[in-house]
């Protein structure tokens, strides 16, 4: 997925000579208001438009000023105000991390200076003021403005060229995540991508509503002791007071009536007997058992509107009291209500009895999703703007690369960063995130070989001379993998195989042979996401790790000129290097993925990852497809030799 271009742009950069030019733009609060003008109500000495300095709070009115800044010595094109501050930028974009999943913030930081300024752009009634400005203009900024963190700034890569194009910048999107005043004057600001915002946001939000009352696991049960077709009297020992039970449900549980549950709508406490909300199919009798349990809990005043209404938010709402977990399906105040019994203990979690005053925190589920509406779950609920999302990209991955057995079904009991969760679960299907700020969007992509040929970078036309350094990853490499799966509750300690019902192993018993590495690299994975429905996926799991990492990768640093920076994090290219060989000594096209790039104006430096694309691969051939090697647009299964029809070594299976 080649970084967006215009013609201008390309043409700037092929151009023998050159001029970069990097604009920083910072969007900064102001007030859209006019001083002492409906609806301000503001008198006296005039503000500085900013929320800090605002004499009129209750109706300032939130708008955005740019504020630019271009290096010395940049040509200020006509209608612009640039101020020639800025002393460099530096940082890398994007940082893919294969092993986490979730890619690195791009950090970048920006040195500008400070000078003395008149305050012509920053003050709007500066015209009026009974006497000049004082200090310098990041000292009156800052103060004027201390909300800065999390607003939007900009990097924008370019050319200078005549006349003044700013089609040939690249913009860059970001969010201000500090700004510090250093010695002499600099001005440091650190630069971070929007999914900074996945590292605040908890999964699920914390909730600190508790029970006003105690809630029994089960109120009461015993022997039917009589019934009619609308009532049902309990055992001597039920509660004695009357309605004591009313809103209660009451379940039968063997014998006559079996399986039946009603609600009861008056309880006469004398008598121990209930009168139900609806008649029974059939009444129990004198040899049924029966259990009456709470069909809702009271939270301390004002707490309700915490937690969400599962008729507005459309989907199954749950909770945790410690260690069960409830599905609630109605909110009325504080009141939280469930229609059955069998809404409690959920997620193979025991029903039991909660003491008055025990937290009442909210759970996130899922059931049978598709994996990737997960992941854009994770990351909407985390504050990211779906705009700022790549949703089309990533249901064209999940179209592509995952089906039904790659469908998460799992219960989040105690809030978690998105962060965390995401690279807890991107590893398990291959898969890495990140922010691409040049398309200005969460990207998602498969780390597998894909079938078209990338673009090859060679130590004759890209590579620039003496750049190329290749490291060996000996740490990453594997031979035994293990995934268990199917967590059997959801309150469970995760990181202990004894809670899950299912495992998935693969081994490579060759690489851990004598003649080849003789040892054993071990990586173990428990998987809250997949139930025992997903065996298959596990299985692909452990056994792509292993074909990835069954001999250790390779990291390639290098560098090569701008007009050959094309690519974007997570692209594959082919490598051609000196560095890289065949067995004869020979330079070998080594496939690899972008992981990492740092764009310095003169030069572009960049970190790859290599594949496991060293032999054969591609699609599973379809019914009736011609035998190999008639037809090698299709991966076919292998002789039993296991070779091709032309002696070939056979195809990975992915």
């Amino acid at each position: 997925m080649p970084l967006p271009s215009t013609t201008a742009r390309d043409t700037a950069r092929q151009a023998h000579e050159r001029v970069p030019v990097v604009v920083l733009e910072l969007d900064l609060d102001t007030c859209a208001n006019t001083f002492g003008v409906s609806p301000c109500t503001a008198t006296g000495t005039e503000c500085y438009n900013t929320f800090a300095t605002c004499k009129d709070r209750p109706n300032f009115n939130r708008s955005t000023k740019t504020v630019k800044f271009c290096s010395r010595g940049t040509p200020i094109p006509p209608g612009e105000t640039l101020r020639p501050y800025l002393v460099d930028i530096t940082g890398a974009v994007t940082s893919i991390d294969i092993e986490k999943g979730f890619a690195a913030r791009a950090s970048l930081t920006a040195r500008l200076t400070d000078e003395p300024d008149a305050d012509i752009e920053m003050d709007p009634y500066v015209a009026s003021r009974a006497s000049a400005a004082q200090g310098t203009f990041w000292t009156r900024l800052l103060r004027r403005n201390p909300n800065y963190i999390g607003r939007t700034a900009r990097v924008r890569r370019g050319y200078a060229v005549t006349p003044w194009d700013w089609d040939t910048f690249q913009d860059e999107r970001y969010v201000i995540d500090r700004i510090a005043q250093g010695a002499n004057g600099e001005i440091s600001i650190t630069l971070k991508d929007p999914t900074k915002l996945a590292d605040r946001g908890k999964i699920p939000v914390p909730t600190d509503g508790k029970l006003l009352e105690q809630l029994k696991g089960v109120a009461a049960t015993g022997l039917v002791q009589a019934a009619t077709s609308t009532t049902i009297q309990f055992d001597p020992q039920a509660d004695s007071n009357d309605d004591a039970l009313n809103g209660f449900e009451v379940a039968i549980l063997n014998s006559t009536g079996a399986g039946q549950r009603r609600t009861i709508s008056d309880y006469d406490g004398a008598t121990r007997t209930a009168t139900i909300s609806s008649a029974w199919a059939v009444a129990p009798d004198t040899t049924s058992t029966y259990e009456v349990g709470a069909l809702s809990l009271t939270l301390t005043s004002g707490k309700g509107s915490q937690y969400p209404d599962p008729a507005s938010t459309g989907k199954r709402e749950f909770i945790r009291i410690g260690e069960e977990v409830i599905e609630y399906t109605a909110v009325s105040g504080d009141v939280l209500s469930w229609d059955s019994g069998e809404n409690r203990a959920q997620f193979g979690t025991t029903r039991a009895d909660h003491a008055k005053g025990e937290v009442v925190q909210l759970c996130r589920a899922w059931f049978d999703e598709p994996v990737t509406d997960v992941i854009v779950d994770l990351l909407e609920e985390s504050d990211m703007p779906s705009a700022w999302i790549d949703t089309t990209g990533i249901a064209a991955i999940e179209s592509e690369w995952y089906g039904e057995q790659f469908h998460v079904t799992a219960c989040l009991s105690e809030p978690e960063s998105a962060t965390s969760l995401l690279e807890d679960l991107l590893p398990q299907i291959s898969a890495v995130l990140w922010w691409e700020p040049g398309a200005q969007k969460v990207k998602m992509d498969v780390l597998l070989a894909k079938l078209a040929s990338p673009p090859e970078w060679t130590d004759e036309a890209t590579l620039i001379e003496g750049s190329v350094a290749v490291d060996t990853l000996d740490d990453l490499r594997l031979t035994y993998a293990a995934a268990f799966h199917g967590l059997t509750s959801a309150t469970a300690n995760r990181k202990e195989a004894k809670y899950y019902g299912f495992g998935e192993i693969a081994i490579d018993t060759d690489a851990e042979s004598a003649n080849e590495y003789g040892d054993r690299r071990t990586q173990v994975t428990f998987s809250r996401w997949f139930p025992e429905a997903s065996a298959v996926a596990m299985r692909c799991y452990v056994g792509r790790l292993l074909v990835q990492r069954r001999d250790a990768p390779k990291r390639i640093r290098a560098q090569i000129d701008p007009k050959d920076h094309e690519l974007a994090a997570a692209d594959a290219v082919d490598v051609l290097t000196a560095q890289l060989v065949d067995d004869t000594g020979d330079p070998i096209a080594t496939r690899c993925i972008l992981t990492k790039w740092d764009d310095r104006g003169d030069r572009v430096n960049v970190e790859l990852r290599t594949l496991p694309a060293g032999r054969t691969y591609g699609y599973i051939a379809p019914d009736g497809t011609a035998d190999h090697p008639t037809d090698t647009v299709y991966a076919h299964i292998s002789n039993d030799t296991p070779t091709m029809g032309d002696g070939s070594a056979p195809y990975l299976i992915l």
